[in-house]
């Protein structure tokens, strides 16, 4: 018992830290934020099913539904599978069902949400400052070394979770909506579109509402940086070459009255729609339990009515769709648990979150998940995946511990 106290009250003093720590490194991609989050989720899977009293405080039919797409997806493998454990689907639906439980895992630290907060605002200047760089004197798409739309992934949610004001905030990273601002550099400078969209629109209202809601001087400071930040933004060579390369081609297709589906269209929006066309065709011979992950790709390109889109379809392996690969993967009762699992979270944090920019920042961040997950899947990349997980364990745990201090079960 000295040894389980010594190390309770241990924790209490680094578990905060550990999470300040994967803050930062989800904003610049770095692989801690997802090992710090396989470490909560040891700690919360354990306080789970040894039903400690403190477990009880959290959504139990998130967790449960967590455990269920584990044994429906797992199952299948095993069943579809000579080779199960060189699936990758495997290891993806294991995190997802794991990593659901790092919100349990984070019972000891007294205020999570701060924790997470602020080392977020120093990892997106940190991936403000890195990007700016590369974009004045090597101005290519920056994945801060890997994947450009994962890197893209990241850093919106942390910029998300930056911009949440908490009590008493260091004064080296104050409340301010300039996090917004950088935030969207940042993105930016990674190109892709289906993140930097509907970040760009959020920052707009949010600072917006903070012009309007803040005192005169702290206003008038707000109003110039965001000036200044879309004046920067107007004239950096990278968003003139991202604008020319992946905006143009989309809005001229929408203004042209051209008939041909391919003109105007990008090659790689033209990729995804060989590949969104194949997979419905096969989601509709096999729409219970889909095909599984090994097939569905060899299912796809077989669809296609030339030799030549085949050849372009072989290196994927995926469709580049969350619903698609689901529907694939595990037919429409995987994909009915997967939406029943983040509508159960999504409910409980609508309910515990007590401020409406919690709220509107939940909003934001399910809008992000379901724009990137329409043109990528970010549950099937170990690194969205634990982003994801992280946010919403931090979350989870602020709302079981504001149920605690009420004496909610």
């Amino acid at each position: 018992m000295r040894f389980a106290a010594r190390n309770f009250l241990l924790r209490r003093r680094v578990d905060r830290w550990i999470l300040f720590a994967a803050g930062v490194a989800q904003a610049v991609r770095f692989g801690m934020s997802g090992l710090v989050t396989f470490v909560f989720s040891c700690i919360g899977f354990y306080l789970w099913v040894a039903r400690h009293k403190s477990a009880r405080y959290f959504d139990q039919p998130f967790l449960w539904l967590a455990l269920c797409y584990v044994a429906w997806s797992c199952g299948l493998i095993l069943l579809r599978s000579h080779h199960p454990l060189q699936d990758r689907q495997m290891g993806y639906s294991l995190l997802c069902g794991f990593f659901a439980f790092s919100g349990a895992g984070m019972v000891l630290i007294t205020d999570p949400l701060r924790s997470f907060v602020v080392g977020s605002r120093i990892g997106i200047a940190g991936a403000f400052a890195v990007g700016l760089g590369y974009a004045l004197f090597d101005p290519i798409r920056q994945g801060m070394g890997g994947n450009e739309a994962v890197f893209a992934f990241t850093a919106a949610v942390s910029t998300l979770v930056a911009t949440i004001p908490v009590k008493n905030p260091p004064r080296w990273a104050p409340n301010c909506p300039f996090y917004l601002i950088a935030g969207c550099f940042a993105v930016m400078f990674s190109e892709t579109r289906a993140v930097y969209v509907p970040l760009l629109f959020f920052a707009l209202v949010e600072i917006a509402w903070a012009i309007l809601t803040l005192p005169r001087r702290s206003k008038s400071i707000a109003l110039i940086a965001a000036l200044a930040g879309m004046v920067l933004l107007a004239v950096l060579p990278v968003t003139q070459q991202n604008l020319v390369a992946r905006i143009d081609p989309w809005v001229d297709y929408m203004t042209s009255n051209k008939s041909s589906e391919q003109d105007g269209i990008s090659e790689s929006d033209m990729i995804r729609g060989y590949l969104w066309v194949g997979a419905v065709k096969v989601i509709a011979a096999h729409p219970i339990v889909g095909v599984g992950s090994e097939a569905k790709m060899q299912a796809i390109v077989a669809m296609q009515s030339s030799s030549a889109e085949q050849q372009i379809l072989e290196p994927f392996i995926h469709t580049h769709n969350a619903v698609l690969d689901e529907l694939l993967n595990d037919g429409a009762v995987g994909l009915l648990i997967v939406i029943g699992l983040f509508g159960s979270i999504a409910g409980c944090l609508w309910r515990g979150c007590t401020r409406c920019v919690e709220k509107r920042n939940l909003v934001y961040f399910f809008l992000i998940f379901l724009s990137y997950g329409m043109f990528h899947n970010p549950l099937l990349h170990e690194m969205t995946i634990a982003t994801i997980f992280l946010y919403l364990g931090v979350l989870h745990a602020t709302v079981a511990r504001r149920r605690r201090e009420r004496g909610m079960c």
